[in-house]
């Protein structure tokens, strides 16, 4: 609690100027006015000055008067409000995977908390003699009395602290609502004030096919849960879902360079470069349109997904900002029993190889594949997409003379050259360089190992090689084993 009026500077409230990461205000009130005298930009709130990101305020009240003079500078703007001076939204809006400023069952006289009014549940009145009568203050804010004093033409004060710690230690049930139709809640019970949040945390729930993204104080998820928070009644939290399917897809970068990006639906992608080499990672999507990633070449980094594009900032240089489109089903190289391909770069190109490379447009229609060469060939080609995946490819000369059918089967993306007899380590007087099943390798000068991939072209023979950017072609001859 505080008396006394305040006059200040910068930072001011009624309890405190400025709340730092991890701080939580519960039971608590203030009825100081406060006056700011600087004009370069001044904070003030009736409870707290600042609020910060990761921090929260609950059952609490400020009655003061807040007053700030006009920022006369071009940097800093000057906030005022009731409860709350300022108080960050944070979340990827502000490009900060922090939390802002959570305001949770408190009142002040007027709710003008300028930056940060949405953070507040109450959207209740605020006519001051709400706050002095004892009816609306148990309907409305349910504090609890064993702390608090609440009477009728009085503002509610705090018991005695000889009182206060009197009150024997219970518990309190958390509701954990799925927050789907028909889903079934599940209850854990937590020491009331200071309590583990264990229990909470490492409850599961599931929503096939959705991701569980965290708890909320509101059904519609706005009030994200805060583990350092005291629970302090019966309380429901409530889950919000991803939807992964959404970014879910293949993706080409902008240049042939940025490689291939294969997102999964279940949190998980893969950056196959352009030399072959891959690296897995994980993701989060957030809020339909953040995608938020790592893998051992980058830290966290925050993308952006929008309309089939991805977009983030390389790793090492935040002014070259990478870009990846989702490419349609047909992406990626079909082969048949005789190695002959049909490629399909997923924006509507592609080329038939059978020992010549033969290029053509492509659109599709359901299960069908309409191809036009772009140059003379002496078939049509009727591609119908099968329920397995594979490609019933008709030719036809045109003539009814040269007519026949052949499958074609999608090459993965990632290779498994499991039992191949490629497979292996390979010496010579610079050192030796190492193949595995899954197209990556490793090269060891004697010195250092530097990881690479490599890439098999259609002859089954030529290798394309890359070993930290070092690239190469060779020929595997298997009569020799070299």
């Amino acid at each position: 609690m505080q008396w006394g009026d305040i006059k200040a500077g910068a930072f001011a409230g009624g309890l405190i100027g400025h709340m730092d990461y991890w701080v939580s205000i519960a039971n608590s009130y203030a009825t100081s006015n406060i006056e700011m005298t600087s004009t370069d930009g001044a904070i003030a709130g009736g409870l707290v000055g600042r609020g910060y990101y990761d921090t929260a305020i609950q059952n609490s009240f400020a009655t003061g008067s807040v007053q700030a003079l006009n920022s006369t500078s071009y940097v800093y703007e000057s906030y005022v409000g009731s409860l709350v001076g300022y108080g960050p939204k944070g979340g990827l809006e502000e490009y900060t995977l922090s939390e802002g400023t959570l305001v949770l069952n408190s009142y002040g006289v007027e709710n003008g908390l300028l930056e940060g009014d949405n953070l507040s549940d109450l959207g209740l009145e605020t006519n001051q003699a709400n706050l002095q009568t004892a009816s609306w203050l148990r309907e409305n804010l349910h504090w609890d009395e064993n702390y608090w004093v609440i009477a009728d033409g009085q503002y509610p004060t705090l018991k005695e602290f000889s009182e206060i710690e009197k009150v024997e230690q219970t518990t309190v049930t958390v509701t954990l609502d799925p927050n789907y139709e028909n889903a079934v809640t599940q209850t854990v019970e937590v020491e009331k004030g200071d309590y583990d949040p264990l229990p909470i945390l490492e409850a599961t729930v599931e929503r096939a096919p959705y991701i569980f993204d965290q708890w909320y104080y509101d059904k519609e998820c706005t009030m994200p849960y805060c583990a350092y928070l005291p629970i302090l009644e019966d309380t429901t939290l409530y889950a919000n879902w991803r939807d992964y399917r959404i970014v879910e897809g293949v993706y080409r970068g902008e240049s042939e360079y940025n490689g291939t990006l294969v997102v999964s639906d279940d949190g998980t992608f893969v950056w196959i470069h352009y030399d072959g080499q891959y690296v897995p990672g994980v993701y989060e999507f957030i809020d339909n349109q953040y995608f938020v990633f790592e893998n051992e070449n980058y830290p966290l980094t925050l993308g952006t997904y929008e309309d089939g594009v991805l977009e983030f900032p390389d790793a090492n240089d935040d002014s070259y900002v990478y870009t990846f489109t989702k490419v349609d089903a047909m992406y990626g190289d079909w082969v048949d029993d005789n190695n002959s391909i049909l490629h399909f770069d997923g924006k509507g190109n592609g080329y038939y190889d059978d020992g010549s490379e033969h290029a053509f447009t492509y659109s599709l229609q359901e299960d069908a594949v309409t191809i036009t060469f772009t140059s003379y060939f002496a078939y049509e080609l009727t591609v119908t997409i099968q329920e397995d995946g594979t490609l019933n490819v008709h030719f036809d000369d045109g003539y009814g003379e040269d007519v026949f059918d052949k499958t074609f089967t999608k090459k993965p993306l990632i290779p498994d050259y499991t039992g191949k007899p490629f497979i292996g380590k390979y010496y010579s007087s610079w050192g030796y360089m190492d193949l595995f099943t899954d197209g990556q390798g490793e090269y060891n000068n004697g010195d250092y190992t530097v990881p690479g991939g490599y890439v098999i072209q259609n002859d089954g023979v030529t290798f394309n090689i890359s070993f930290s950017g070092n690239s190469g072609q060779v020929i595997y001859d298997e009569t020799q084993d070299v």
